[in-house]
């Protein structure tokens, strides 16, 4: 899921009042409004990610595969 274009928008219109309020906070509010959306999107992808990976760990165990776990004193 996308971050929503109005939010955007919202963001970046926050900093015009920013700057016209304070301008010593603009250089927060630009990295707010730049932050924002990409810590969104990308939170958004890894929880896609996470999703297809509990399905395909269901999977693997509806046909029976079990789990295999390795130690160390087998790898010398």
């Amino acid at each position: 899921m996308e971050f929503p274009l109005w939010g955007k928008v919202v963001l970046w219109v926050g900093v015009a009042f920013v700057f016209f309020l304070n301008l010593w906070y603009t250089p927060y509010a630009v990295l707010v409004a730049w932050a924002v959306p990409r810590f969104w999107d990308r939170w958004h992808r890894h929880l896609e990610v996470m999703e297809e990976l509990v399905y395909l760990l269901g999977e693997k165990r509806e046909r029976g595969h079990e789990e295999v776990r390795v130690s160390s004193d087998s790898l010398e």
